[in-house]
């Protein structure tokens, strides 16, 4: 009887690590896929502060949380964003779009979704705000506005709530 229940326990143990072993697999496969679904060219601190700098009408969407945004600040001229249908911007208009999250995921995720909604030149910027702080780049720290409305009220349209 002893024997048979060590038996048990042994195969019951093997059962718990091939189960651990299969979701540990199946969460590996699950980051795979996304990181690969938000693959694609981003633009660098550098490259954008070039871009505003050289007069280039684009917009910078903030993707973050209003109560981020008002701890951290914002990049100066960006619009927070937390719906796509929120913007009012031109399918060819140059759009860069970052957060504060690792693998820039919120941004990479809002920048597919407005190409699959047929904005053409849109971006992710490397590193997110993060990245633009560490270049030494100037963020806007004034208090922020909470809810749709942006700094640049011809981008957004403002709907009030229900």
């Amino acid at each position: 009887m002893l024997l048979e229940l060590e038996r048990l326990g042994q195969y019951a143990l093997i059962l718990i690590a091939a189960l651990l072993a299969v979701f540990v697999a199946a969460k590996w496969w699950q980051r795979y896929r996304f990181l690969a679904s938000i693959r694609m060219a981003r633009i660098s601190a550098a490259e954008l502060s070039d871009l505003l700098r050289g007069g280039a009408a684009a917009a910078v969407l903030d993707v973050r949380t209003p109560e981020r945004r008002a701890l951290t600040g914002w990049i100066p001229g960006s619009i927070l964003v937390r719906d796509v249908s929120e913007l009012a911007l031109g399918h060819d208009e140059e759009i860069v779009v970052y957060c504060d999250c690792p693998n820039d995921a919120s941004a990479a995720v809002m920048a597919r979704t407005l190409k699959e909604r047929g904005y053409r030149r849109v971006r992710p910027l490397a590193g997110g705000v993060e990245a633009w702080r560490g270049a030494g780049l100037p963020l806007d720290v004034e208090e922020a506005m909470i809810g749709p409305v942006s700094e640049r009220a011809d981008a957004v349209s403002v709907r009030a709530p229900p």
